[in-house]
């Protein structure tokens, strides 16, 4: 049983397209091209638009720093506060300096001899990751005891880099678990 639908190249190079018996030609197409690969390279294009399309729908939609009512390192105090009521209490007090940056690769980190958080934030920044973040960075300030729990981090992290450091990786879970209750219950507080 022929399939309804062919292509191939007849003897003088041209390019023949077959639908249902009816032969169409297109001396435009090289003969090398193959209908599969159009197809595919089509499909690919639809694809790509409507990634684009959700891309757009959904980043429109996304609360973004730029939108707090409230200054920005006040809505950080207020979500390292939801962290020591629900995430945990430590005996050690910490400090928390927020800083605008220009940098999208650098969120925080947490300075161990100092007992500081350090929030770094752009104004496009998504709400939501920036509650991520501190609450990251709040479990590294849990984690972080004493000078042995460093030494066992810095172990850890020369041994097998910053994605497989058990410390990250429970820091990037305890944010992932807590993050959608926090942010659900300070926004009403800090949005316009």
């Amino acid at each position: 049983m022929h399939s309804p639908v062919r292509s191939y190249c007849d003897q003088t190079g041209f390019f023949k397209f077959e639908f249902f018996g009816c032969i169409e030609y297109d001396p435009y197409i090289s003969p090398y091209v193959n209908t599969m690969d159009s197809f595919i390279f089509i499909c690919s294009i639809i694809l790509i638009c409507i990634g684009w399309t959700l891309y757009c729908i959904e980043s429109a939609n996304v609360i973004k720093v730029s939108d707090l009512q409230i200054p920005t390192d006040r809505f950080v105090l207020m979500v390292l506060k939801w962290c020591e009521a629900n995430v945990g209490n430590s005996p050690k007090t910490y400090k928390a300096r927020v800083f605008q940056s220009l940098d999208k690769k650098l969120a925080g980190h947490y300075q161990c001899e100092t007992s500081e958080i350090y929030i770094y934030f752009i104004n496009e920044l998504p709400l939501i990751e920036l509650v991520d973040t501190i609450i990251h960075e709040y479990c590294h300030h849990l984690q972080f005891t004493d000078t042995y729990t460093e030494t066992e981090y810095n172990k850890w992290d020369k041994g097998f880099g910053y994605w497989l450091n058990p410390f990250e990786i429970e820091a990037r879970r305890m944010a992932r678990k807590h993050r959608d209750a926090c942010f659900n219950t300070l926004l009403a507080k800090a949005r316009k």
